[in-house]
């Protein structure tokens, strides 16, 4: 099972808008993947816990009337 870590910024703590593009490249360069952004200005993200092993999952694409396309609908 795949483990995470997680990491909160505060971007309203920096000086200007060109710093929340700094750290939000900096955290992605580090390995974390952005998962939202809270109110005020947190952003939050996420990466694999060190040595934790993940799980494949084999998935098969839908067939019949269920599997039409709906409008939102990401296959999730």
């Amino acid at each position: 099972m795949m483990r995470w870590e997680y990491l909160s910024v505060d971007l309203g703590s920096t000086p200007t808008k060109e710093d929340d593009v700094y750290y939000l490249n900096l955290a992605g360069a580090r390995g974390w993947e952005l998962v939202g952004i809270l109110p005020p200005q947190r952003a939050i993200f996420k990466r694999p816990l060190a040595g934790s092993k993940s799980q494949k999952i084999a998935v098969s694409a839908p067939s019949g009337p269920e599997a039409k396309s709906k409008p939102g609908n990401t296959g999730r």
